[in-house]
């Protein structure tokens, strides 16, 4: 069953250079597929066993799925039958990557992979994964500097920026940001662990994300206090701060550092969110039918349908009290409270430890504030994977 988890993983970093537009404004992806499947393995062995998956986060998943479910069901009275099914795929897609999680935990993940004859971890897999977007979006940066021809399907011009295989640096920077992080865990060789954070931090630094920046600097500062190299870390946050007073200065706007336009934009769709909340402060919109409702506040043009941030808000939490309300808005914090308490169980010896885990949340907790980072599939993949590779060294017994 693992080779599953390897197609994952193959898939990861292709980003949307592999997709099946089902319909307008609807695209399906390997992870898609790949996490449909997973959802099938997982289903069958609850059937099997005729009981939920035994993972520490089955009920808080569940509660904010049916949340979720709840939100859209009350929602639908807005909207037509279509729209309320497009609408739908949201909360599906979501639930289908949660299967990452639980289908993770079904593996002997202390036994490794094989690989030429080689044993290797799942975190190194994963870590291979990330490096191999750094890397393709490296190649975009140098041949195809200037995206601008994708706004026409619905993109945003970016231009001298490292916007990778995932056409937007913000999403590409988490992912990096994540990426160097796990690289930090590798222990030995010495060489390959600076190669991979080297690889990772340049790509970082060529999207030109503030956002992303940020990001990686509180999970480096939380990495750091956790190993209790606080002092090594501030030194790197130094560096990487002094490295970007030597990035390319392109004449290009989203180079600039110092841009106001995205910061306005962005606090647009905050006011937009505070209103819809206000008005619907319960249960919110629906998950996710805010591209619709969007529209019937005027808030989109005339590209309403195909825009990709239509259906978001660029903020993690304005989006899910705006789509699920103050009962959903509850039970995605019972859910991060519960992966929080899951990263600070066990010791910190062997596997993916707390410092991994803490710095991993604090740098989306971070990134998620100017993005909607939590709910987005690349990380979400990413992140369900690392707490499930967690939760199976806390099921390992102690050896006599």
């Amino acid at each position: 069953m693992s080779v599953l988890l390897i197609l994952l993983l193959v898939s990861f970093p292709l980003g949307h250079l592999v997709r099946l537009e089902v319909a307008q404004g609807i695209a399906v992806y390997p992870n898609d597929l790949i996490a449909g499947l997973m959802a099938m393995v997982v289903i069958a062995k609850a059937l099997k066993t005729k009981s939920l998956p035994k993972a520490k986060l089955t009920y808080p998943i569940v509660l904010f799925s049916l949340v979720a479910a709840l939100s859209l069901l009350q929602g639908s009275r807005t909207v037509e039958l279509p729209e309320l099914m497009t609408g739908s795929l949201y909360l599906l897609r979501w639930m289908l990557l949660t299967a990452v999680y639980f289908f993770t935990l079904t593996l002997p993940i202390e036994r490794g992979l094989k690989v030429l004859r080689t044993t290797v971890s799942y975190e190194e897999v994963l870590l291979l994964s990330g490096l191999s977007l750094a890397a393709l979006g490296i190649v975009q940066y140098v041949i195809f500097p200037d995206m601008t021809q994708f706004k026409w399907i619905g993109w945003d011009d970016h231009a001298f920026r490292l916007v990778g295989t995932l056409l937007d640096p913000g999403f590409t920077g988490i992912i990096l940001v994540l990426t160097a992080l796990l690289a930090m865990r590798l222990s030995e060789p010495k060489p390959v662990k600076i190669a991979a954070v080297t690889l990772s931090t340049l790509a970082l630094l060529l999207t030109y994300s503030r956002s992303s920046y940020l990001a990686f600097l509180a999970g480096f500062l939380v990495f750091g206090w956790m190993i209790k190299k606080l002092g090594k870390a501030l030194l790197g946050i130094f560096l990487f701060l002094l490295f970007l007073v030597f990035l390319p200065k392109a004449a290009s706007e989203g180079t600039n550092l110092l841009r106001q336009y995205s910061f306005f934009n962005r606090v647009e769709t905050w006011e937009h969110a505070a209103v819809m909340i206000r008005d619907h402060p319960a249960l919110g919109v629906g998950f996710n039918l805010l591209r619709y409702a969007q529209k019937r506040y005027h808030y989109l043009g005339e590209d309403w349908k195909t825009s990709h941030s239509g259906a978001g808000v660029e903020n993690s939490y304005l989006f899910i009290l705006v789509t699920t309300g103050i009962i959903g808005g509850s039970a995605f914090a019972w859910l991060i409270y519960k992966i929080n308490k899951l990263w600070l169980a066990g010791s910190e010896r062997g596997g993916t430890g707390k410092a991994l885990g803490l710095a991993s949340l604090a740098a989306l907790a971070t990134h998620g504030v100017f993005n909607n980072s939590w709910f987005y599939p690349w990380v979400l993949v990413w992140m369900w994977m690392l707490i499930a590779l967690k939760e199976a060294t806390l099921r390992k017994k102690p050896s006599a």
